[in-house]
């Protein structure tokens, strides 16, 4: 059994220059540290018939968490990496739900989602709009080459993060596109 404060996974956004820790529970304390997995549905571990729901705060003073959620667009892509493996996911859907909505994060038959959860209007409350709700599918495992290649590049991303963070954030956006094409050769070869 997870622990409520233990670090499982984390989600990278190239989008909106966002590389987080993914903790186990929505609670207060890790949303102010990273991104929350919601219990009681799948974890964001990838597979057939599964739907992981990934929480963040927009309205943080001292960090940006999901603060640029909204600028994400159909076709992005974000990563999520678990112990075992990187996973690519791909935008297909925005929307935002009322907290009565919550059939929009169910299990679809054969279908791999991982949806981005946060608050909408900026600074707004939870409890009153789950909104911007990224639905997205599961383009491709990262292939073993391109999975430590993505390792290596995101290694060398991080230390340049702490030198030039807007250099930092094409570079990354380049590396995203990068990946996302070899991903596209690897399956239509």
């Amino acid at each position: 059994m997870l622990e409520v404060r233990e670090q499982v996974d984390h989600v990278m956004i190239p989008k909106i220059n966002q590389d987080l820790p993914i903790y186990a529970g929505s609670e207060e304390d890790n949303l102010q540290r990273g991104v929350g997995h919601l219990e009681g549905i799948s974890l964001p571990i990838g597979g057939a018939s599964t739907h992981a729901v990934l929480s963040g705060q927009r309205g943080m003073p001292a960090a940006r968490l999901f603060a640029d959620l909204d600028k994400m667009k159909k076709g992005d892509y974000f990563y999520v990496t678990n112990l075992k493996e990187t996973l690519a996911y791909q935008v297909d859907r925005i929307m935002v739900i009322e907290p009565s909505q919550l059939d929009a994060v169910s299990i679809e038959e054969d279908k791999d989602y991982v949806t981005l959860l946060t608050c909408t209007p900026y600074m707004g409350s939870l409890s009153t709009v789950m909104g911007d709700l990224s639905l997205t599918t599961r383009e491709n495992q990262l292939g073993s080459l391109s999975f430590w290649m993505f390792k290596a590049m995101r290694i060398l991303l991080l230390k340049f993060l702490k030198l030039r963070k807007p250099k930092a954030c094409r570079l990354m956006s380049l590396i995203s596109l990068l990946v996302a094409s070899n991903l596209a050769l690897e399956r239509d070869s």
